[in-house]
């Protein structure tokens, strides 16, 4: 019984969303895979995808309750434990053509990850993970380049809810 559980629990779904909006012409030309050479705004030129990488950045990013027209409503540092899910919202800035991912993290095991592929210089996007009352504490999402590395996370801490 408690191993149909424990799978049942680490089968929880985690949504994934991301912001479609239009290219500007710098972004179309940018992302045009027939340029070979991708000049950043501080004059560095990158020709290989490993320097294209470092480039980029994550410009904002927040846990949530809600979103709204693509913005995060608020900003948790905690949450209790009476609350079933947390959205978690990158800005991500130069990283078009790219991948990042959101690792969530709880007790330092990966609890799941979130893939997104970026689609202009300025893209944000946001996953949203299902929580366990029982899973208390320090909770980290980790953002990850298509390289493997950690390029910002952030910490958020899910309490007991006060008992009336």
């Amino acid at each position: 019984m408690s191993f149909i559980l424990l799978i049942t629990i680490l089968s929880l779904p985690v949504v994934a969303l991301a912001e479609v909006e239009p290219f500007s012409e710098q972004d179309r030309l940018a992302a045009d895979p027939a340029a070979e050479v991708i000049q950043s705004s501080d004059g560095v030129k990158a020709t290989d995808e490993a320097s294209m990488a470092s480039l980029g950045r994550v410009a904002r990013s927040a846990f949530t309750q809600t979103i709204i027209d693509r913005e995060p409503q608020d900003q948790i540092i905690s949450l209790s434990n009476d609350q079933d899910a947390v959205y978690y919202f990158t800005e991500i800035r130069d990283m078009s053509g790219q991948e990042i991912t959101h690792r969530w993290l709880y007790n330092a095991r990966v609890m799941a990850e979130v893939s997104f592929q970026i689609g202009s210089n300025r893209w944000r996007v946001w996953s949203k993970k299902y929580l366990v009352s029982g899973w208390t504490g320090l909770w980290t999402v980790e953002v990850v380049d298509q390289a493997g590395t950690i390029i910002h996370s952030d910490i958020f801490t899910y309490t007991d809810a006060e008992l009336p």
